[in-house]
C-alpha cells in the first residue's frame, strides 16, 4: 500500500486530464492510503495534537468525563 503523508504533511496532487494523461493504480493507492490515514485519526481516541515548541515534544491529548462525572483531560506523548 502506499504511504501516506498525513498528518506529517499535506499530499499534492497533480490533476489529471480524461484522453491525454494515463492513470495508473498508484494513483488511487496514494488516495486510498490519505483517506485511511485521515479516517483512522480523526477516530482515534486522541484525536487533537498540541506541540510544545519549548521541548519540541508532541502530544495527542482528547477530552472525558471520568466514572465521577468529572472532566478530565487525557493526554499522551507521540513517538515518532
Amino acid at each position: 500500500m502506499a504511504q501516506a503523508s498525513f498528518p506529517q504533511g499535506i499530499k499534492t496532487w497533480e490533476d489529471k486530464i480524461d484522453l491525454i494523461d494515463d492513470y495508473m493504480a498508484k494513483d488511487v493507492n496514494e488516495a486510498y492510503a490519505e483517506i485511511i490515514a485521515i479516517e483512522s485519526f480523526l477516530l482515534s481516541s486522541m484525536p487533537q495534537i498540541m506541540i510544545n515548541h519549548k521541548t519540541g515534544k508532541t502530544y495527542r491529548y482528547s477530552r472525558q468525563v471520568s466514572a465521577d462525572g468529572i472532566p478530565q483531560i487525557i493526554s499522551e506523548e507521540v513517538i515518532e
